[in-house]
């Protein structure tokens, strides 16, 4: 494997950032920036995405006190300035999730998906919330069938349906038999959601065998639709003992219920993997990436599939010695990836760290941003058309927390 060169950004927040408004600070470059947004309390990024329009629609959450949180969006253009900022939603209500509606009655609209806190401290139900391009709310609907539910994204699908993956920890007992016999306790069931066009529920898929686990994307294909989720289901080869029990990314390509169909596991013996998010190329193909977890260090794992959701490579990313955790993923060209991480510091604070792959995880250019003794994470990554680079994140500003957006040269440079 050639050599990789790796351009380090860190960013000191007191040279960038002499205002005393967020969102106001002019770019740090004319065309390649660092913008912040958000105004009194702790902001943080949660998606983002480009519209047809060219402008820049990014969700968050703000916390204005411990009892007090709502969702924050902010419509920018493609130079960071403000078309619309302003909270969203209801009180302890937490966003995830922003993708464009393919089809129905609400194509060319946005639907936000979000958790939204019940009475019991561990008990969430879901919500969708229909914005337009200018960010004003038209509709949102509830889901509140289980006890408790956890959404990870929304997938709006071209017969104006949609697919909620997450988990729930209203657990079945009939699909987590195996674990008693090994004294594990079932804390969570993998959870689909398929919503008709006008939102109502058509159907519900609970995936057990695990004790923990989550669907985090389905993604729509030709004749059927594919799965990407973890668990810490045994993968057939091992026994049933509870150390065997460790997460793994979970595949599955289906028609009608995920849970009917068999799946690949992909992971280390003894350690675990986490996954993140999921991205199809333009070639067809796909990579899922997340964190491989072990006693002694937290890596970046990454996964290959076909473009008829077949396994081809997993393993490691070769990035620099330390700890990182996999947080987003996008196609870049025909057939590489943007990859972004988390980078986790000795001081356990955190750098955002972008990088291109290829398909064998040989990686083009690294780049890491973050402020000296802050701590910056990671939210989001896309390519833009011409091939720049724009990059969502929560950076520490002034001992508080805001959403920022970057703007990178195509090969993860700001000049």
């Amino acid at each position: 494997m050639r050599a990789v060169q790796t351009i380090n950004l860190i960013i000191t927040v007191l040279l960038l950032w002499q205002c005393d408004t967020p969102g106001t600070v002019d770019p740090v470059y004319r065309d390649y920036f660092i913008r912040y947004y958000g105004g009194n309390g702790n902001h943080e990024a949660a998606d983002f995405l480009l519209t047809q329009q060219g402008s820049v629609i990014m969700v968050g959450n703000v916390q204005f006190s411990p009892s007090l949180n709502r969702m924050y969006l902010v419509i920018t253009d493609l130079q960071g300035n403000v078309i619309a900022e302003k909270p969203l939603g209801s009180n302890l209500e937490t966003a995830r999730d922003i993708e464009p509606v393919m089809a129905g009655p609400d194509a060319g609209n946005y639907v936000i998906l979000s958790n939204v806190k019940k009475n019991e401290a561990d008990s969430l139900a879901i919500r969708l919330t229909v914005i337009n391009s200018q960010g004003d709310s038209l509709k949102s609907f509830y889901y509140n069938t289980l006890a408790s539910q956890e959404g990870y994204s929304v997938t709006p699908l071209s017969t104006g349906s949609f697919f909620v993956a997450g988990k729930t920890t209203d657990t079945d007992g009939s699909l987590n038999t195996d674990l008693a016999l090994v004294g594990l306790t079932d804390r969570e069931d993998q959870l689909v959601l398929l919503l008709n066009p006008d939102y109502s529920v058509n159907n519900i898929s609970r995936i057990g065998g695990s004790t923990q686990g989550a669907c985090v994307k389905i993604l729509q294909g030709a004749g059927s639709f594919y799965y990407a989720g973890y668990s810490d289901r045994l993968d057939g080869t091992e026994a049933g003992v509870a150390s065997n029990y460790e997460n793994n990314f979970e595949f599955r390509q289906f028609v009608v219920n995920p849970a009917s169909v068999p799946y690949q596991v992909v992971g280390t013996p003894d350690q675990g993997e986490v996954l993140a998010a999921i991205a199809r190329a333009p070639s067809g193909n796909f990579l899922a990436i997340g964190t491989r977890l072990s006693a002694s260090q937290s890596r970046m794992y990454g996964v290959f599939l076909t473009s008829n959701f077949t396994v081809i490579e997993g393993g490691v990313l070769p990035l620099p010695p330390g700890e990182f955790e996999g947080v987003s993923v996008c196609p870049s060209g025909g057939s590489r990836y943007l990859v972004m991480a988390n980078r986790i510091n000795t001081n356990q604070t955190r750098d955002i760290w972008i990088g291109r792959v290829n398909s064998e995880f040989i990686i083009d250019f690294q780049t890491v941003i973050g402020g000296v003794n802050t701590d910056d994470r990671a939210a989001g990554v896309m390519e833009l058309p011409g091939g720049d680079i724009a990059v969502l994140s929560t950076m520490d500003i002034s001992n508080q927390k805001k959403i920022a957006l970057i703007k990178l040269r195509a090969d993860g440079n700001f000049e």
